[in-house]
């Protein structure tokens, strides 16, 4: 998180959304300074801000959560930084690599598994993010897909002037257009279940080309159950991902035959 008293705004970051670029060049060019963690919920700031500091104007990013997808299957298959084979990295270890997300990415990566098979595998739940309960926080949200220009419009509606190009950082590498990854009936499929309710609930348009554009019911209730624990758990940790149980395993199965 980044925060800014010269300028009065704060930027709440999200992970996979040009959080690290975005935070360094506020800090480098626009007086900005890091503020609790990298990821911290803006609830989490209010717990310590002072009266004038909750006035600052709130930005934050938003991602298409297909292209978010995606860029989390590149770095699972290309093994980013050797973080799912270092040892130290597991969570048994006293890391933030789990076993479960250690073997998906070995197997991905020796196997050459489909990205189908990812989805199938990685994601036992629906989709969340931490925009769900911090979007009615802010004053101004930046759009990954178009973020350049959503940058500047930023800065601007901060009521400062932009300086330069927003430089890129830990940008995933041979990145196609995430929507090229999504042309099966599978995949498809599949990320109704997965991501359907989140696009439903964010109001976020499917690709035309899609020939499959029904949400589970079995989703929308599993989506709206799960939000209420991870937002008790968000809350309190801004770091805890939802894990999949094997009730939830079976219930996506059945719905997918649906």
């Amino acid at each position: 998180m980044i925060i800014s008293h010269k300028h009065k705004y704060v930027f709440v970051g999200l992970p996979l959304a040009a959080s690290t670029a975005i935070s360094k060049e506020l800090c480098e060019m626009y007086d900005g300074e890091p503020i609790l963690s990298k990821h911290s919920l803006y609830q989490d700031f209010l717990k310590i801000a002072s009266e004038e500091e909750r006035a600052y104007k709130v930005i934050a990013t938003f991602r298409n959560p297909l292209d978010h997808i995606v860029s989390v299957y590149k770095k699972y298959k290309e093994n980013v930084n050797d973080i799912y084979t270092k040892k130290e990295l597991l969570t048994k270890n006293g890391g933030f690599i789990s076993q479960r997300d250690a073997n998906i990415s070995n197997t991905l990566r020796k196997e050459n598994k489909s990205f189908e098979w990812f989805l199938k595998n990685r994601f036992v739940v629906p989709y969340d993010n931490w925009i769900s309960c911090t979007k009615k926080y802010c004053d101004f949200i930046i759009q990954f897909e178009a973020l350049q220009q959503s940058f500047k419009e930023a800065l601007l509606y901060c009521g400062v002037e932009p300086k330069r190009m927003l430089p890129f950082v830990n940008k995933t590498p041979d990145k196609k257009p995430f929507k090229t990854y999504y042309q099966s009936d599978e995949a498809q499929k599949l990320s109704m279940y997965i991501v359907g309710p989140f696009m439903r609930e964010h109001n976020i348009k499917f690709p035309e080309y899609w020939s499959y554009k029904r949400v589970p019911t079995i989703a929308i209730g599993l989506f709206k159950l799960l939000y209420i624990f991870r937002k008790f758990v968000w809350k309190r940790t801004s770091r805890v991902e939802i894990k999949g149980s094997h009730i939830f395993s079976n219930l996506r199965k059945q719905s997918i035959k649906d």
